[in-house]
């Protein structure tokens, strides 16, 4: 299974919102309480991430992140 905001592996119940194992969603797409956060916030986090840990810099990590989020079911109509 994998988070369907951003794709990452939901393997472990950590890995999910609020640890909860039903949440479709990873622990970084939702907030405390497992409920997805807006997309302005999930893009800028993931933009971010790519920067810091695949040393993207900003516009084609905002483009990598972009596509991959619009290819997940939270964000299809965007």
């Amino acid at each position: 299974m994998t988070c369907e905001s951003c794709s990452l592996p939901l393997v472990a119940d950590a890995d999910h919102g609020a640890s909860d194992p039903t949440n479709r969603y990873c622990r970084y797409c939702t907030d405390a309480s497992g409920v997805l956060r807006p997309y302005d916030h999930v893009l800028a986090d993931f933009t971010a991430l790519l920067v810091r840990t695949h040393g993207l810099n900003e516009t084609a990590a905002r483009e990598t992140s972009a596509g991959i989020m619009a290819a997940q079911p939270a964000w299809s109509g965007r």
